[in-house]
């Protein structure tokens, strides 16, 4: 699974079970609707994924949920320590998430 954090880039980090490079703890409880455990959002090096994965994941099994808005924080936090990501991505990520 993976979570948009910049719709016009196209970035998406990754929702893990176990925590790798930098990760925000997502709880099961709070996301039901997707998470059948606890897992963790990696918030390191974004994925790029173009229009036509997008559409076609999206056709396949729909927009299956959304992270709790509680968690922008966090994300934001993890990021000012991200060593992948160029500031200039952080500077885009940063303002999606209106952080």
């Amino acid at each position: 699974m993976v979570v948009c954090v910049e719709a016009d880039a196209g970035f998406f980090f990754r929702i893990n079970e176990k925590k790798w490079q930098t990760g925000v703890p997502l709880k099961k409880k709070d996301h039901p609707k997707f998470l059948t455990k606890d897992c963790h959002l990696e918030c390191g090096e974004p994925l790029e994924l173009d229009d036509y994965t997008i559409e076609e994941a999206i056709r396949d099994k729909g927009i299956l949920g959304q992270i709790s808005p509680a968690l922008v924080q966090a994300i934001c936090s993890a990021l000012a320590n991200e060593k992948l990501l160029s500031s200039a991505d952080i500077g885009k990520i940063r303002i999606a998430l209106k952080c």
